[in-house]
């Protein structure tokens, strides 16, 4: 997606689009470096550059934790269609923007905002977004040790049951 996208439905429900006009998967779901078990993903954007990051729907920040990644949850402000077909509220993490002094809990960015960019912060050894989708809307960081003790947020859903993407 870029900047100002949107989609709806033919009845005016917002789709979830993608985050960002490139996907470069560095490190895909159930990956075996710290997404083992997960539904998480890494992804560099087009170049080793930094991308930004867009709404992929009206969206509210719900908690922002500063230091170590940098994270930030935002929760649907209205269900919304998925590419699965469901229409769903979502919870979006996304980690390790360098810069999250300007996003306040609170927040509301509309669909096709810009809402971040890639970055380094926490434990990231090159420029990324990690991200987590999730069903419904979780309260506060919302994370939790799975088996492999990873940590992910509760009611995990695939990307690819969420997300729409241009081509």
């Amino acid at each position: 997606m870029i900047l100002g996208q949107k989609l709806k439905t033919p009845t005016g429900v917002e789709c979830a689009l993608y985050f960002g006009k490139t996907m470069n998967l560095t490190q895909g779901v159930d990956g075996q470096y710290s997404h083992s078990g997960s539904f998480e993903w890494d992804d560099a954007g087009e170049d080793s550059g930094i991308d930004r990051r867009y709404a992929p729907c009206a969206i509210k920040c719900s908690y922002k934790d500063v230091g170590g990644g940098n994270g930030v949850n935002w929760q649907t402000v209205n269900p919304v269609m998925c590419a699965d077909g469901v229409v769903r509220h979502l919870t979006f993490r996304l980690v390790h923007d360098n810069y999250i002094g300007d996003v306040k809990v609170g927040d509301i960015r509309q669909q096709g905002d810009m809402i971040g960019h890639e970055g380094t912060a926490g434990q990231a050894t090159g420029n990324h977004t990690h991200f987590n989708v999730a069903e419904g809307h979780i309260s506060g960081q919302g994370l939790s040790r799975n088996r492999y003790g990873v940590y992910e947020l509760q009611f995990e859903l695939e990307p690819w049951r969420v997300f729409f993407v241009d081509g």
